[in-house]
Protein backbone atom coordinates (compact mmCIF):
# COMPACT_ATOMS: atom_id res chain seq x y z
CA UNK A 1 0.00 0.00 0.00
CA UNK A 2 1.49 3.57 -0.94
CA UNK A 3 1.16 5.97 1.40
CA UNK A 4 1.78 9.65 1.36
CA UNK A 5 2.46 12.42 4.07
CA UNK A 6 -0.82 14.62 4.36
CA UNK A 7 0.82 16.80 7.73
CA UNK A 8 3.61 17.50 9.61
CA UNK A 9 4.47 19.14 12.33
CA UNK A 10 6.44 19.91 15.44
CA UNK A 11 4.83 19.20 18.89
CA UNK A 12 5.56 21.37 21.99
CA UNK A 13 3.34 20.79 24.73
CA UNK A 14 5.02 22.28 27.97
CA UNK A 15 6.81 25.73 29.08
CA UNK A 16 9.71 26.12 30.90
CA UNK A 17 10.12 29.04 32.10
CA UNK A 18 7.41 30.94 29.24
CA UNK A 19 9.58 28.87 26.38
CA UNK A 20 7.95 26.11 24.69
CA UNK A 21 9.46 22.09 25.30
CA UNK A 22 9.95 20.28 22.01
CA UNK A 23 7.87 17.08 22.76
CA UNK A 24 8.09 14.75 19.14
CA UNK A 25 7.84 15.63 15.72
CA UNK A 26 4.06 14.17 14.33
CA UNK A 27 4.03 12.80 11.04
CA UNK A 28 0.48 11.99 9.35
CA UNK A 29 -0.25 9.93 6.47
CA UNK A 30 -2.92 8.67 3.95
CA UNK A 31 -3.66 6.21 1.83
CA UNK A 32 -5.25 7.61 -1.44
CA UNK A 33 -8.59 5.70 -2.90
CA UNK A 34 -11.64 4.94 -2.19
CA UNK A 35 -11.91 4.81 1.07
CA UNK A 36 -9.08 7.37 2.39
CA UNK A 37 -7.29 5.53 5.15
CA UNK A 38 -5.20 7.45 7.66
CA UNK A 39 -2.29 6.91 10.04
CA UNK A 40 -0.09 8.66 12.18
CA UNK A 41 3.60 8.01 13.57
CA UNK A 42 6.12 9.87 15.77
CA UNK A 43 9.63 10.93 15.37
CA UNK A 44 12.21 12.13 18.34
CA UNK A 45 14.19 14.23 16.15
CA UNK A 46 13.45 18.08 15.30
CA UNK A 47 13.40 17.06 11.14
CA UNK A 48 10.26 18.64 9.82
CA UNK A 49 12.51 20.37 7.21
CA UNK A 50 13.65 17.59 5.72
CA UNK A 51 13.01 15.04 3.79
CA UNK A 52 11.15 11.98 5.28
CA UNK A 53 11.64 8.44 4.45
CA UNK A 54 7.99 6.84 5.34
CA UNK A 55 9.35 3.46 4.94
CA UNK A 56 11.02 4.13 8.16
CA UNK A 57 8.29 5.31 10.49
CA UNK A 58 6.41 3.13 12.76
CA UNK A 59 3.21 3.60 11.06
CA UNK A 60 -0.02 3.41 13.06
CA UNK A 61 -3.83 3.06 11.47
CA UNK A 62 -6.08 5.63 12.56
CA UNK A 63 -9.52 3.77 12.99
CA UNK A 64 -12.56 5.45 11.09
CA UNK A 65 -14.26 5.87 14.10
CA UNK A 66 -11.96 7.91 15.95
CA UNK A 67 -11.83 10.94 13.31
CA UNK A 68 -14.95 10.56 10.88
CA UNK A 69 -18.31 11.00 12.57
CA UNK A 70 -21.53 9.36 10.98
CA UNK A 71 -23.27 11.44 8.41
CA UNK A 72 -26.42 13.50 9.26
CA UNK A 73 -28.63 13.16 6.99
CA UNK A 74 -29.75 16.78 6.96
CA UNK A 75 -25.91 17.75 6.11
CA UNK A 76 -25.48 19.07 2.69
CA UNK A 77 -23.57 16.30 0.28
CA UNK A 78 -20.88 17.62 -1.78
CA UNK A 79 -21.29 16.92 -5.48
CA UNK A 80 -18.46 14.23 -6.51
CA UNK A 81 -16.96 15.68 -9.14
CA UNK A 82 -15.72 18.54 -7.03
CA UNK A 83 -13.52 16.22 -5.43
CA UNK A 84 -11.15 16.14 -7.98
CA UNK A 85 -11.81 19.79 -9.00
CA UNK A 86 -8.54 22.01 -8.69
CA UNK A 87 -10.36 25.05 -8.08
CA UNK A 88 -12.02 23.21 -5.00
CA UNK A 89 -10.58 22.06 -1.73
CA UNK A 90 -11.19 19.21 0.46
CA UNK A 91 -10.81 19.93 4.37
CA UNK A 92 -10.13 16.90 6.44
CA UNK A 93 -9.66 16.19 9.76
CA UNK A 94 -6.69 17.74 11.72
CA UNK A 95 -4.55 15.16 13.08
CA UNK A 96 -1.61 16.87 14.28
CA UNK A 97 -2.62 16.09 18.35
CA UNK A 98 -4.63 12.82 17.18
CA UNK A 99 -3.30 9.82 20.22
CA UNK A 100 -5.32 6.94 20.78
CA UNK A 101 -6.18 7.53 24.17
CA UNK A 102 -7.60 10.73 23.15
CA UNK A 103 -11.37 11.73 24.09
CA UNK A 104 -12.84 10.47 20.81
CA UNK A 105 -15.98 11.75 21.22
CA UNK A 106 -15.24 15.47 21.64
CA UNK A 107 -13.16 15.19 18.32
CA UNK A 108 -16.05 13.85 16.53
CA UNK A 109 -18.45 16.36 17.69
CA UNK A 110 -16.32 19.49 16.81
CA UNK A 111 -15.83 18.31 13.46
CA UNK A 112 -19.65 18.19 13.39
CA UNK A 113 -20.14 21.49 14.91
CA UNK A 114 -17.83 22.73 12.64
CA UNK A 115 -20.33 21.64 9.91
CA UNK A 116 -23.45 22.55 11.34
CA UNK A 117 -21.79 25.91 11.37
CA UNK A 118 -20.79 25.85 7.50
CA UNK A 119 -24.80 24.52 7.38
CA UNK A 120 -25.88 27.86 8.31
CA UNK A 121 -23.25 30.06 6.73
CA UNK A 122 -24.12 28.13 3.19
CA UNK A 123 -27.52 29.65 3.64
CA UNK A 124 -26.53 33.17 3.71
CA UNK A 125 -23.47 33.28 1.32
CA UNK A 126 -21.55 36.03 1.63
CA UNK A 127 -17.90 37.05 -0.58
CA UNK A 128 -15.87 37.54 2.18
CA UNK A 129 -16.77 33.61 3.76
CA UNK A 130 -15.20 31.01 2.53
CA UNK A 131 -17.86 29.61 0.08
CA UNK A 132 -18.97 25.58 1.51
CA UNK A 133 -20.17 22.98 -1.23
CA UNK A 134 -21.45 20.04 1.14
CA UNK A 135 -19.14 17.02 3.48
CA UNK A 136 -17.81 14.35 1.69
CA UNK A 137 -19.58 10.96 2.74
CA UNK A 138 -18.25 7.63 2.19
CA UNK A 139 -21.11 5.28 0.86
CA UNK A 140 -19.48 2.04 2.77
CA UNK A 141 -18.56 3.73 6.18
CA UNK A 142 -21.20 6.05 6.19
CA UNK A 143 -19.08 8.71 7.63
CA UNK A 144 -18.23 11.79 6.97
CA UNK A 145 -14.28 12.18 6.00
CA UNK A 146 -13.80 15.99 4.64
CA UNK A 147 -16.09 19.03 3.71
CA UNK A 148 -15.21 20.74 0.39
CA UNK A 149 -14.73 24.55 0.01
CA UNK A 150 -13.71 27.17 -3.01
CA UNK A 151 -9.73 27.04 -3.30
CA UNK A 152 -8.24 30.11 -2.77
CA UNK A 153 -4.90 31.71 -3.38
CA UNK A 154 -3.04 31.80 -0.44
CA UNK A 155 -3.25 32.89 3.55
CA UNK A 156 -2.76 36.26 4.75
CA UNK A 157 0.12 35.04 6.56
CA UNK A 158 1.67 34.39 3.19
CA UNK A 159 0.86 37.52 1.97
CA UNK A 160 2.67 39.11 4.72
CA UNK A 161 6.02 37.48 4.38
CA UNK A 162 9.12 39.39 2.62
CA UNK A 163 8.29 37.65 -1.01
CA UNK A 164 4.74 38.04 -0.61
CA UNK A 165 2.38 40.16 -3.80
CA UNK A 166 1.88 43.62 -3.03
CA UNK A 167 -2.17 43.81 -1.60
CA UNK A 168 -4.49 46.82 -0.42
CA UNK A 169 -4.01 46.91 3.08
CA UNK A 170 -7.52 48.53 4.10
CA UNK A 171 -9.14 46.91 1.62
CA UNK A 172 -8.30 43.70 2.97
CA UNK A 173 -9.18 44.95 6.77
CA UNK A 174 -12.63 46.19 4.81
CA UNK A 175 -13.17 42.48 3.78
CA UNK A 176 -12.38 41.23 7.19
CA UNK A 177 -14.38 43.35 8.87
CA UNK A 178 -17.53 42.91 6.38
CA UNK A 179 -17.56 39.11 6.83
CA UNK A 180 -17.18 39.06 10.89
CA UNK A 181 -20.23 42.11 10.43
CA UNK A 182 -22.25 39.06 8.31
CA UNK A 183 -21.39 36.70 10.71
CA UNK A 184 -22.55 38.10 13.59
CA UNK A 185 -25.89 39.00 11.96
CA UNK A 186 -26.18 35.45 11.29
CA UNK A 187 -25.55 34.69 15.22
CA UNK A 188 -22.18 33.82 14.99
CA UNK A 189 -18.99 34.64 16.28
CA UNK A 190 -15.58 33.54 14.28
CA UNK A 191 -13.61 33.75 17.54
CA UNK A 192 -10.51 32.75 16.24
CA UNK A 193 -9.12 35.22 13.65
CA UNK A 194 -5.28 35.55 12.58
CA UNK A 195 -3.30 36.13 9.21
CA UNK A 196 -3.61 31.97 8.79
CA UNK A 197 -7.30 31.69 8.39
CA UNK A 198 -7.53 34.59 6.50
CA UNK A 199 -7.03 33.70 3.03
CA UNK A 200 -6.89 36.10 -0.18
CA UNK A 201 -8.25 35.25 -3.80
CA UNK A 202 -7.34 36.06 -7.32
CA UNK A 203 -8.92 39.39 -7.09
CA UNK A 204 -7.03 40.13 -4.02
CA UNK A 205 -10.57 40.19 -1.88
CA UNK A 206 -9.78 38.46 1.81
CA UNK A 207 -11.81 35.54 2.62
CA UNK A 208 -12.31 33.69 6.19
CA UNK A 209 -11.92 30.53 6.27
CA UNK A 210 -12.06 27.47 8.82
CA UNK A 211 -14.86 27.22 11.32
CA UNK A 212 -13.68 24.91 13.80
CA UNK A 213 -13.88 28.10 16.81
CA UNK A 214 -16.89 29.64 15.33
CA UNK A 215 -19.98 29.07 17.80
CA UNK A 216 -23.04 30.64 18.52
CA UNK A 217 -22.78 33.70 20.31
CA UNK A 218 -23.22 33.53 24.04
CA UNK A 219 -22.47 28.99 23.71
CA UNK A 220 -19.31 28.08 25.81
CA UNK A 221 -16.05 27.75 23.96
CA UNK A 222 -14.66 23.57 24.42
CA UNK A 223 -10.93 25.19 24.41
CA UNK A 224 -8.76 28.22 25.12
CA UNK A 225 -8.08 30.54 21.48
CA UNK A 226 -5.34 32.58 20.95
CA UNK A 227 -6.20 36.33 20.34
CA UNK A 228 -9.81 36.14 22.41
CA UNK A 229 -11.03 38.37 25.12
CA UNK A 230 -13.00 35.92 26.56
CA UNK A 231 -11.84 32.49 26.41
CA UNK A 232 -14.76 31.11 27.69
CA UNK A 233 -17.35 31.85 25.59
CA UNK A 234 -18.56 32.76 22.50
CA UNK A 235 -18.94 36.62 22.05
CA UNK A 236 -18.70 39.65 19.51
CA UNK A 237 -15.64 41.39 21.55
CA UNK A 238 -13.37 38.56 20.51
CA UNK A 239 -13.80 39.03 16.76
CA UNK A 240 -13.03 43.05 17.39
CA UNK A 241 -10.26 42.55 19.01
CA UNK A 242 -8.75 40.23 16.61
CA UNK A 243 -9.32 42.16 13.66
CA UNK A 244 -7.54 45.13 16.11
CA UNK A 245 -4.63 43.17 16.19
CA UNK A 246 -4.66 42.03 12.77
CA UNK A 247 -4.41 46.04 12.05
CA UNK A 248 -2.37 46.21 14.37
CA UNK A 249 0.29 43.91 12.15
CA UNK A 250 -0.60 45.33 9.25
CA UNK A 251 0.25 49.02 10.70
CA UNK A 252 3.66 47.69 12.24
CA UNK A 253 5.08 46.41 8.93
CA UNK A 254 3.68 49.17 6.99
CA UNK A 255 3.17 52.62 9.13
CA UNK A 256 5.07 55.14 8.54
CA UNK A 257 4.74 54.88 4.65
CA UNK A 258 7.59 52.49 4.37
CA UNK A 259 7.94 48.97 3.79
CA UNK A 260 6.63 47.33 1.00
CA UNK A 261 4.20 48.48 -1.71
CA UNK A 262 1.18 48.01 -0.40
CA UNK A 263 -1.82 51.12 -0.73
CA UNK A 264 -2.76 52.26 2.59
Amino acid sequence: MELEIHRKGEIYLEKVDDDLVYQHTKVNLRAPGAVVEFYYAKMTSQCISKPINIDELDKVRIPFEHIQPLADPSFTRAPPELLLSTSHYVKHPSLMYYEPTNNHTQFLNDILSEIRICEIVRQSPYPNIAKYHGSVVNEETGRISGFVFDKYRMTLAEMLKDDGPPFDRQRCLRGIEAGINHLHGLGLVRNDINATNVMMDHDMESIMIDFDSCRKEGEKLGSKFGWTVDSEYSRRENDHHNLDKIRETLTLLWGGGGGRNVCN
